[in-house]
């Protein structure tokens, strides 16, 4: 599932590239499909590599999200203890 997750990711910064709005909602919905609804479902290790991934691709807004459900994540996990 990963290679298409990131096929659809290629093909959506050409879309957002190219300015080609259908194909950029298409896209998005395709992955929003595939993105598992809730971060709990990933592994820390996942998150931490789209956390670089993101940042890689100076996507900020998402680079925020990761970063915020990886701290509560952390938060979560040391007030189970």
């Amino acid at each position: 599932m990963s290679e298409i997750y990131n096929e659809l990711k290629t093909q959506l910064a050409e879309a957002k590239e190219a300015k080609n709005v259908a194909e950029v909602v298409r896209l998005s919905n395709d992955l929003k499909q595939l993105t598992p609804p809730d971060p709990a479902d990933q592994s820390t290790d996942d998150l931490k590599a789209e956390l670089q991934a993101a940042y890689d691709a100076k996507n900020f807004s998402e680079v925020v999200r990761l970063d915020n459900d990886i701290k509560s994540r952390a938060a979560r996990d040391e007030n189970a203890q």
